[in-house]
């Protein structure tokens, strides 16, 4: 059934998605219901085996009336795949999406470090300009450990000239000094791990 509904918002068919919601069993999902082992939020916050969520289909599809609807069933109280959605728009820098999206509560700043994980450019600079955060840490990783981590270049070049802070710089440095952190080829790891280093010595 999950699934059966996640295609019918991949697609766009609102009237035929709200007649499966109605019919599954529970809760609906709501704020209140959210983490109930009953609730129908289960059902819609399902992932296709590609790891995309009805939400990120609505935006690849570009279903703005899809993306109100979604928002109004509870898709989108899913911080990760709201996250995730955000990121897709922005990777188009698409304002109708990103802004019903922002207005149901999606979160900027994951987003922006979904981004600094692809090293997407358009991504990042769309998303610092809705307020992101640069100098973001979640889960104990600031945003440049995590371009640092995956070697991506140009984007620690790009967020240590949008101000990230000294003591996030500092942190990352560390941080990237043990060798077991590197998810990049080693060459680019290192080299954005240089210019970490270059730029903690100019503070």
């Amino acid at each position: 059934m999950a699934m059966e509904i996640l295609v019918l918002a991949a697609n766009g068919k609102i009237k035929e998605m709200r007649k499966k919601i109605k019919a599954l069993p529970g809760k609906d999902c709501t704020k209140k219901t959210m983490y109930d082992a009953d609730s129908k939020c289960w059902y819609l916050w399902a992932r296709d085996g590609r790891g995309y969520s009805a939400p990120v289909y609505a935006v690849q599809n570009n279903l703005a009336a899809t993306m109100q609807e979604l928002a109004r069933q509870g898709f989108l109280l899913n911080h990760v795949n709201a996250a995730h959605a955000l990121y897709e728009a922005a990777k188009t820098s698409n304002e109708p999406m990103s802004q019903i999206l922002l207005d149901n509560g999606a979160d900027k700043d994951a987003a922006f470090m979904i981004a600094v994980k692809s090293g997407d450019p358009v991504a990042i600079q769309y998303l610092l300009s809705k307020g992101a955060n640069v100098n973001y840490v979640g889960h104990g990783e600031n945003a440049l450990m995590l371009a640092g981590r995956y070697g991506n270049f140009n984007t620690v070049t790009y967020l240590l000239e949008k101000g990230s802070s000294r003591e996030n710089i500092r942190a990352a440095y560390h941080r990237l000094k043990n060798r077991k952190y590197c998810k990049a080829a080693w060459r680019d790891y290192n080299e954005a791990r240089s210019e970490i280093k270059k730029h903690l010595s100019k503070k």
